[in-house]
C-alpha cells in the first residue's frame, strides 16, 4: 500500500511540475535564473531566457504532464489488482 501511496504522490508532484512548465513558462524560468543567481548578460541567463527556450520547456512540461498521466494510471491498475481480486 506504501508503494501506491508514494507513487500516487509523485504522479501529483510531477504533473504540477509539467504544469507549471506548460503554461507558466515564464515565471518557471525566471525562477530558476533567480535560484541559480544568474546575472544579466552572463552566457547561462542569455541562454535560459531565450524565446526558443521557452518553446523547448512548454514542450518539455506537455512531455512531463503526459507521464505523470501514465503513472497516475499505473496508480490506479495497482489498486484496482490489490483490491478487486
Amino acid at each position: 500500500m506504501n508503494r501506491v501511496i508514494t507513487l500516487f504522490l509523485f504522479s501529483i508532484i510531477i504533473f504540477l511540475l509539467g504544469y507549471n512548465f506548460t503554461f507558466n513558462t515564464n515565471k518557471t524560468i525566471s525562477k530558476f535564473i533567480s535560484l541559480a543567481r544568474y546575472e544579466e548578460g552572463t552566457k547561462f541567463y542569455k541562454v535560459l531566457s531565450s524565446e526558443s527556450n521557452m518553446h523547448w520547456a512548454k514542450i518539455c512540461g506537455a512531455l512531463i504532464m503526459i507521464f505523470a498521466l501514465i503513472l497516475f494510471i499505473g496508480t490506479i491498475i495497482l489498486l484496482i489488482n490489490k483490491y478487486c481480486k
